[in-house]
């Protein structure tokens, strides 16, 4: 991975590359690129969790919500995971949902999309040939088969994964931070003043003006990646779960050093150019920035809300279940630490937001959404 970061280096014309190239080629080249590489990322061999690595239950819960979501606003059974990792949470969404809506599942498309080989390939070992499942590498392909989208597109900690560029206000003057190589022959950041119009364009759009001394990601491909979703989407919803800030919590000055950073073996790493194709980098997503520009694409706004108050509004809690066994590592232990931890103020549920933007839906389910945020799951239970 060295030599492709130096060899790129070298080709540059200032010999350092922003840091959307050296994400991109540490988290995506297809031969030494971190998530490319056949090993585990995630779970208790990996680096780090995700809430459906934690218990199927998170994956239940979801199809709870998309089997209302489907038969409220009269949505044609067809769900596309982007982003699909390792089949896990494809695996207990449509589980449940065959349980709970037999009828709709047997019509049901579900749709993976998945660009590494490895991860595509872990799907299988999850996703029986039975299931309604079909898998995509990438845009060109899904367009072919899906030129209009209609029915439930969704991620799960998706956005945070997309290269960004790092800019700076240093002394009243707006650099770009980007990655080289000292004299040692180790990785360094270098700071440039920002000539690239499509930063100030980002910003006046999206963002706000940065305090001196204060950093912050540009999500320039995310942005690139919403406006050519939310024009594929004809008629549906789009639901997103990541982690990320509004402006407000933006402009707290313990933000002031931005969220760049990556993990490794569990660990949180402050310096993302260490362990380069070894190791996750992450970035938080702009939650007010995402919102404004599905509004721009014609998705109508529905609802923000923490993994919290989603999950309990979706019925996280039915899921809880009495037990007279005392064994914590029984099945029913295991799933009712794994929804207190999935909720849970300190944990999960206030890391994570929970967006769901729609087009052309009738609004019956934002009606219900709307008319009472604190009981989503209530109205759910009275329809059915």
């Amino acid at each position: 991975m060295e030599n492709i970061l130096r060899n790129l280096m070298a080709a540059a014309q200032d010999h350092c590359i922003t840091y959307e190239q050296f994400m991109n080629t540490v988290l995506y080249h297809p031969e030494k690129g971190y998530y490319h590489r056949p090993v585990d990322k995630v779970g208790k061999k990996g680096d780090f969790y995700t809430s459906p690595t934690v218990h199927p239950v998170f994956g239940r819960t979801l199809a709870r919500f998309f089997i209302d979501l489907i038969n409220s606003e009269e949505l044609p059974p067809v769900v596309c995971e982007w982003g699909a990792g390792d089949g896990r949470l494809a695996a207990a969404v449509l589980e449940e949902w065959g349980r709970l809506s037999p009828d709709t599942y047997k019509d049901l498309t579900y749709i993976m999309v998945e660009d590494s080989p490895y991860l595509r390939q872990e799907q299988l070992k999850y996703l029986p040939s039975s299931r309604p499942v079909v898998q995509y590498c990438d845009w060109g392909e899904l367009r072919e088969e899906y030129p209009a989208f209609c029915g439930i597109l969704f991620s799960n900690e998706l956005f945070d994964a997309f290269p960004v560029r790092v800019v700076e206000n240093v002394e009243g003057v707006l650099h770009e931070v980007k990655v080289g190589v000292n004299e040692g022959g180790d990785l360094e950041e270098v700071r440039v003043p920002c000539v690239d119009r499509k930063i100030f364009q980002w910003l006046e759009a999206y963002g706000f003006p940065l305090k001196a001394g204060q950093r912050i990601e540009i999500p320039l491909m995310m942005t690139n990646w919403l406006k050519t979703t939310t024009n594929w989407i004809s008629r549906g919803a789009l639901l997103t779960i990541d982690y990320g800030f509004t402006e407000m919590e933006w402009r707290e000055p313990l933000r002031k050093n931005g969220s760049l950073r990556g993990y490794y073996r569990h660990y949180k790493v402050d310096n993302p150019l260490v362990h380069p194709g070894e190791m996750d980098l992450t970035a938080h997503i702009h939650v007010d920035a995402v919102r404004k520009i599905m509004e721009e694409g014609g998705l109508a706004h529905i609802f923000t809300l923490s993994q919290k108050d989603f999950l309990l509004r979706a019925g996280i809690f039915d899921y809880l279940n009495e037990t007279k066994v005392s064994d914590p590592f029984s099945p029913v232990h295991r799933q009712n630490r794994a929804v207190n931890t999935l909720v849970s103020e300190s944990s999960m549920g206030n890391a994570f937001r929970a967006l769901l933007q729609g087009k052309g839906l009738t609004g019956q389910f934002a009606k219900a959404c709307g008319a009472d945020q604190t009981a989503i799951h209530g109205e759910i239970q009275k329809r059915r």
